[in-house]
This record gives C-alpha cells, structure tokens and sequence, in this order.
C-alpha cells in the first residue's frame, strides 16, 4: 500500500483491516487517560507544568493590563472518564463591581457557545473569583485530536470575551483617583 490511498483488490479481503490498524494512534477511540490529556496538552504548544497533585496547568496571560488566568486541565476524581478545564481569573473582583461581573458572564452566554463564566462568591469575603469553566464526558473514548479541539475552541472563547477592552476596564481596572485639581476645579463648579 503506497501513500495515504487505500485500495482494496476485492472485497471481503483484509487489507483495509491492515489500513485501519496501522491508523489506530491517530483516528480510533481511546480511554481518556492522563497521558492522552497531557498528549493534547502538549500538541497544544502551550507552555504547561504539573501542580503539587500531579494536574496539568498553564498560565494564559492578558496582554494589555494585568489579569490572567490560570487553567488546569483536570481529569475528576470522582468520574475519570470526564475532563474538567477550569480556570480561574485574576485579579479578583471586588464587591463593588460584582453585579457588572454577572452582567459579563450573562453577556457571554448570549453570545459564546463553549464553557461557562461564573463568579465565584464567598458572602463573608470581600472578592471574588471571575471562573471560566468546561466539562466533557469521555466514557466512550476519544482521540487527542478530539480533546485538543475541545480545548482549544473553549479556551479561543474565553480569550475572545476577556479580549474585550470594555469588559476589561469595568472589571479589573481601578477607579481613576481624581487629581487635586480636578477636584479643587468641581467643588469651585458647585458653589
């Protein structure tokens, strides 16, 4: 068999049998596994390591002010047969701005079909935590293609929202202080 054609003398015979088999790595189902999900992980080209449990993780992060997300790339210790990518985005949110985070995470789910944006809400702290989150179930096997894909589409999406300069500014930017100035300049306006 030459080159990437099959063919296949008379049927009933076993040469496509042999076709397939020699093609098994790349294109049939597999048990999702931690070495199938570092294989995806590393086809990625993104710069990973392990944490202190042995999961894998990356940093994502922004290139105009200073946010970023830290993704892993989680395989449940209760159902090993589903794949959770779950990243979480700092800095957090102050109080003050949590009701334009649910806002935001509405607006992403109009308008993004992959994963999920959700805050992260502790009543007795002050901030919280903007989550950007997926899960698959893998029990009837899959292919690195498949898993790298998957990520891939969901983390394109999330990076395409937080790309927005808008959300950017209402989430993770500070109030401008007013100067003395301005203030001096606006207290004279009122009078």
């Amino acid at each position: 068999m030459e080159g990437n054609g099959l063919v296949v003398g008379m049927l009933g015979t076993n040469h496509a049998d042999e076709v397939v088999s020699a093609a098994i790595n790349d294109n049939a189902l597999q048990p999702f596994t931690r070495g199938l999900l570092e294989e995806a992980v590393s086809s990625l080209g993104l710069n990973y390591m392990r944490d202190r449990d042995g999961d894998l993780c990356t940093l994502i992060p922004s290139g105009s002010i200073s946010f970023h997300a830290v993704c892993w790339f989680l395989i449940d210790e209760k159902y090993p047969q589903v794949f959770k990518l779950y990243c979480p985005i700092s800095p957090r949110i102050p109080k003050s701005k949590w009701q334009a985070a649910l806002f935001a995470c509405n607006a992403y789910h109009t308008r993004y079909r992959f994963g999920r944006f959700y805050l992260s809400i502790k009543p007795e702290e002050d901030e919280a935590t903007l989550c950007f989150a997926a899960q698959l179930d893998l029990s009837q096997g899959t292919t690195v293609a498949f898993v790298k894909t998957f990520i891939l589409s969901h983390l394109a999406s999330a990076c395409a929202f937080l790309g927005d300069s808008q959300l950017q500014n209402r989430l993770f930017l500070a109030p401008r202080k007013r100067s003395s100035k301005t203030t001096a300049a606006e207290a004279a306006d009122s009078q």
